[in-house]
């Protein structure tokens, strides 16, 4: 399963867009999925998101005050032993100045 989410970004100065996920069973119980949860970064490559924060873009110039929308390609592959069932995937974004 594939599909992307598209980021709005305003900022005056340099910048880097991070990203965590995780999936969620719709019972609410956190799960570990055998299956992989991928994003792909501003390089081009696809990173597992494994609960740690990925860096996908970073050096970014400062954005005009309409902002720079940023799509964001993600993909989901299940894993056999992974339970039937619905998932919900949570998706957190973090904008960071540039030091």
């Amino acid at each position: 399963v594939e599909g992307e989410l598209d980021v709005t970004v305003w900022s005056n100065v340099e910048w880097q867009l991070r990203v965590a996920a995780f999936a969620v069973h719709l019972d609410g119980v956190p799960s570990d999925l055998e299956g992989s949860l991928e994003v792909r970064s501003g390089a081009n490559f696809w990173y597992v998101l494994d609960g740690a924060t990925k860096a996908l873009l970073t050096e970014q110039p400062p954005t005009t005050g309409d902002g720079v929308t940023v799509a964001v390609p993600f993909r989901f592959t299940p894993g056999y032993g992974d339970a039937p069932g619905r998932y919900a995937i949570q998706v957190e974004f973090t904008v960071v100045s540039e030091i």
